[in-house]
Formats: structure tokens, C-alpha cells, sequence
């Protein structure tokens, strides 16, 4: 197998990590095995522009049913605060449905598959099931209870919109509050304790969570199966009853998809399809072709086989297009871009984001293949073979 290898952009905080379905992409120049069999990294405008780079190594009989999604739907159906008796309503079913699917868990974040900061409302899945409007924050939900996190600028804004008979305000930030990953490990130690042998399964659609995220957990997972045989052994006369089986697991429910999305069914406002348009070259300040060039001179120095852009910025960047529609208050369209040494390609939904003739004739004098949005991961899975 290949390897590949991708750029990060060394000033940012984080890993802007693209999680698909099949495999976490990890923020590194070579493939790195994070989570599952494949990983890639990505990078950002900002490294072409400043040419600076990094390497880094690094139970129901219920039927559920995933419905065409609306495309009469209104924003309205996601900004209207629900009434209050919907809260649990709605957490009664998603329960039914982890029950069904065989997670003990489901973590539920703000960001869309690109992990925007700001997100579409066909993505505001956590506001969907918990109520809370704010721009940041993760919802947890078990069997027994749920849980938001967000930071001091949404501390008065959760408790306004979060029903308090259903949900538990965690304020990140604040020395007493668990970080996720070492929530849901403790949380894996005592099911361990009720009921022994079994693991504890934490379900995530691995499109909207960062490869950081999943090995940040792993990691509390381990640490936490460490603590819990030595203190288990020591206790007992025999270590013949403590398990060595993981406490926990991520399970990226790929049969399934995302289980908001089940619970949305066709209220769920359309993913947006607001069309490129050109961004004129005087403000551009770089043709497609030498953004191309440059990207493809760092992959040679780098030994890289393939470069892929999830973010939007990155795609409006490169390929001097702009969108108005798709998130509010930003010039982006939905889309990936990938460049190999041979090919630049764009994945879009080309009916509607390229229904300018003129546009899609400018992308393709530039040597921009286009192709359907969802088949990124097949081709980023055959350029591994």
C-alpha cells in the first residue's frame, strides 16, 4: 500500500482533520495509522500563500428508515426553539435507536463533514437534538442521561435554551469539568463495573469529528483500562476476573449513518446547492494553474502522492470560486478538492453548484476534473492501491 502524504498548516492550534466514513484522515505528511486503515492529512490556503510548512508524524423492533431529505424545508424548522416536552421526546427515540444499533453512547458535535466553524443548517445537528443554538458545543447522550458542552461565551445561552429536566450544562473550561474523551472513559469503567466482560460502545459519525478527537479518547480509554486492571488486581486474590477486553470502543456505525439524520428524517433542511461563481482575478491575485503549480512543487519536496482539501475555505482558495448561500455570511460552496501530481479534482454537487456553464467552463480550461461530492472516498481509496 502507499502511502500518502498530506501538509498541515503549522500555525493553527489544532489538527483540521477530514473524518470519513471509512477511516480517520489524520493531519500529517504520511499516512498514519490513528484510528482505522486509512489516513491522510490536509492543507490549508494559508501554507500556499505563506509557503510555510510543517512535518508531523504522528432494542427495538423498531424499523429505522433514512428519508429524501426536504427541499421545501426552512431554516425555521432549526432555529424555532421547540417546545419543552420535545426535548425528551426526541431523546427518547435517538435511545431507542442507539439501543437498536448497539451503542452505549452518541457524541454529537457542532461541526459539518468539513469541520467549518460555522455550519449549514442541513448540519446543525446538535441544535436539532438538544435546543442549544450556540455556535460551539458537543451534546452526549447515553441511556441514562445528556450532557452539552460549551465554552464560557454560551454558559447563560445553554441554560436558557437547554431543557434542565433532560439535559446537564457542562461548562468546558472550568477546572471541575471533565473533558469529553475522560467523561466517556469513566463512564466506560463503571458499565465495566456493572456488568462485567462487557464493552462499553461510543457511536460517532466519524464524518464530523476531527482524527484528534477519536485518539484523545482512545488514549483516555487505554489509560483508564490501565488504572482500572492494576486497581482490580490488586484488590483481588487472582487476576483471573479481571478482563483484559478494551473498555470501550468507537464504533463509526458506517450500516447506519448518522443517527440525527435517522431522527430528522424529512425535516431536515436540504444540504445547500448554491452556485460558484468566479472570483475575479484582480482580487484572486493567482491563477488556478499557479496555485496548482506551487501545491505540486511542495508535494514533490515532500515525497507526497496526493494533497486533499476538505476545507472550504481551502476549495474557494485554490480554485478561485465563491459561493453565497451555502453558510451564512460566508463566500464558500460545499465542496472537496484533491490534487495529485497529474489530476486536480473537484467534488461538488455539479448540477447545481456548476449550473454557470461559464463557471464549469473556466474550471475545466484550468485542468479541474469534476466529480460527484460523495465520491471522495472512493477515489482517495483507490489512490491507495
Amino acid at each position: 500500500m502507499s502511502a500518502i502524504h498530506i501538509r498541515i498548516n503549522p500555525s493553527t492550534k489544532s489538527l483540521r482533520s477530514l473524518v470519513f466514513r471509512s477511516s480517520f484522515f489524520s493531519a500529517a505528511f504520511f499516512s498514519v495509522s490513528c484510528y482505522s486503515t486509512l489516513s491522510f492529512s490536509f492543507a490549508s490556503s494559508s501554507l500556499l500563500k505563506s509557503g510555510s510548512f510543517a512535518k508531523v508524524s504522528s432494542s427495538t423492533s423498531r424499523s429505522y428508515v433514512v428519508r429524501p431529505m426536504s427541499s421545501t424545508s426552512t431554516a425555521e424548522s432549526v432555529n424555532a426553539s421547540p417546545p419543552m416536552n420535545v426535548a425528551g421526546e426526541k431523546l427518547t427515540r435517538l435511545r431507542d435507536l442507539m439501543e437498536s444499533v448497539g451503542v452505549d453512547a452518541y457524541v454529537v458535535p457542532t461541526d459539518d463533514p468539513h469541520l467549518s466553524e460555522y455550519v449549514s443548517d442541513a448540519y446543525a445537528r446538535r441544535e436539532y437534538i438538544s435546543g442549544f443554538q450556540g455556535s460551539a458545543g458537543t451534546a452526549l447522550i447515553t441511556s441514562t442521561g445528556a450532557w452539552l458542552w460549551t465554552d464560557s461565551r454560551y454558559y447563560n445561552e445553554a441554560t436558557l435554551q437547554l431543557d434542565s429536566d433532560y439535559w446537564t450544562l457542562m461548562k468546558a473550561g472550568l477546572p471541575k469539568t471533565p473533558l469529553i474523551p475522560k467523561f466517556l472513559a469513566d463512564l466506560a469503567v463503571e458499565h465495566r463495573k456493572s456488568d462485567a466482560g462487557k464493552t462499553y460502545r461510543i457511536g460517532i459519525d466519524p464524518f464530523v469529528h476531527s482524527a484528534s478527537f477519536a485518539k484523545e479518547l482512545e488514549d483516555a480509554i487505554e489509560t483508564a483500562q490501565e488504572t482500572y486492571v492494576l486497581t482490580n488486581t490488586a484488590d483481588s486474590d487472582s487476576s483471573s476476573n479481571v478482563h483484559d477486553d478494551s473498555l470501550g470502543i468507537i464504533d463509526t456505525l458506517d450500516d447506519h449513518g448518522n443517527l440525527i439524520d435517522i431522527l430528522w428524517g424529512a425535516d431536515r433542511p436540504p444540504i445547500p446547492t448554491s452556485p460558484f461563481r468566479v472570483h475575479p482575478m484582480e482580487y484572486a491575485g493567482m491563477t488556478i494553474q499557479e496555485k496548482v503549480a506551487h501545491i505540486r512543487k511542495c508535494m514533490t519536496e515532500e515525497s507526497a502522492t496526493l494533497c486533499v482539501f476538505p476545507a472550504l475555505d481551502d476549495v474557494a482558495y485554490i480554485l478561485n470560486v465563491r459561493a453565497k448561500g451555502d453558510v451564512e455570511c460566508n463566500p464558500v460552496g460545499i465542496a472537496y478538492c484533491a490534487v495529485t501530481q497529474e489530476h486536480v479534482t473537484l467534488y461538488c454537487n455539479a448540477e447545481h453548484k456548476l449550473s454557470d456553464a461559464s463557471v464549469k467552463q473556466y474550471l475545466l480550461d484550468a485542468g479541474v476534473t469534476i466529480c460527484p461530492y460523495d465520491d471522495i472516498v472512493v477515489d482517495i481509496q483507490k489512490h491507495l492501491e
